[in-house]
């Protein structure tokens, strides 16, 4: 909380939690379709809403008591928002009347990553908006466009507010994109280091003969006599599926690496112990993420083994994992 100026939320529940543990800052709620009921309920939050449909924002017009909004304008994204052109004169009187309770203006960059002409563009167009809402008798507009990369990379997104994702748990969005910056970067101080662990504990350890299959499909057949462990988390509670079978997939125990064997499970996976096996025991955690090595795991390898990206791999943990802030 003493690091940031607000929090970025995409679901309403998201926003009534923080408000719950005593966050106090402001809140800015990103999903752009409410009823309202809902904004009404975000107004009790103190939290600002991104509108971008013409229907619900005539919803919030009609109403007596307001919760704070954004505009959303889609520069360039194909997805969320009210196009430049909506934005004539008419649009901005009628909006006019409402302008204390109308924050800013925000966007989405289409490209995460250093800048290029359709970046610059979206941000142009951004700023056009603002100034023909200035020019229209709004007195104060803010501005936000910036993702994670997109700040990273580009100043020319520094609005008023850069709203950080996956770099706020040291990421980039991938393995590429994070070699690339430090590449181009090397005299900036800027340095984002990997905050986020996944643990899971060993279940049952025991020895298998060469030869014994492995796993659903039986797809993985042991070519010696293996010490196997099985542990405590599968797809259910978000580790990709499609990091097995042998697609390189592994996890550190004792500060050693331990391949996994076979297809994931619903909540277990099977991994080879034999580089551990005079320590290794029933209860300790294997870092399915993060590790104690010079080398531990990382979200880029997991992405790479089941074909994702980071941003899916953090998103995909579920919410009723333990979860715990050192």
């Amino acid at each position: 909380e003493d690091l940031c100026d607000g929090f970025c939320c995409y679901y309403l529940e998201e926003a009534l939690f923080l408000r719950e543990v005593g966050i106090d800052l402001p809140i800015l709620l990103l999903d752009p379709v409410f009823t309202e009921h809902q904004m009404n309920l975000a107004r009790t939050l103190n939290a600002a809403l991104f509108i971008a449909d013409k229907k619900i924002l005539s919803t919030w017009m009609g109403m007596e008591h307001k919760p704070k909004i954004y505009l959303k304008f889609d520069t360039g994204m194909g997805r969320f928002g009210f196009m430049k052109d909506d934005a004539s004169e008419d649009f901005l009187n009628l909006l006019l009347v409402h302008q204390k309770d109308i924050v800013g203006i925000s966007s989405h960059v289409a490209f995460q990553g250093e800048s290029n002409k359709n970046t610059l563009a979206q941000v142009e167009q951004l700023k056009e908006i603002k100034q023909k809402m200035l020019e229209a008798g709004f007195k104060h507009i803010e501005t936000t466009i910036g993702s994670s990369e997109s700040s990273l990379y580009s100043p020319e997104v520094h609005m008023d507010i850069n709203r950080i994702g996956i770099a706020s748990y040291g990421l980039f969005t991938s393995k590429e994109s994070r070699e690339l910056f430090l590449s181009q970067n090397q005299k900036k101080s800027i340095r984002l280091t990997p905050v986020l662990s996944l643990l899971a504990p060993i279940q049952s350890i025991k020895k298998l003969k060469k030869g014994s299959n492995i796993g659903y499909g039986n797809t993985h057949t042991l070519i010696r006599d293996t010490l196997v462990g099985v542990l405590g988390m599968g797809y259910a509670e978000g580790y990709p599926w499609t990091s097995g079978p042998n697609k390189g997939a592994e996890v550190e125990i004792l500060g050693k690496r331990c391949s996994v064997l076979g297809r994931i499970c619903m909540n277990s996976m099977m991994v080879d112990l034999e580089a551990v096996s005079e320590s290794v025991e029933v209860g300790q955690d294997a870092f399915l993420i993060g590790g104690i090595s010079d080398q531990p795991i990382t979200a880029y390898e997991v992405a790479d083994w089941s074909g994702s990206f980071p941003y899916e791999i953090l998103t995909r943990l579920h919410p009723d994992l333990n979860r715990e802030t050192i």
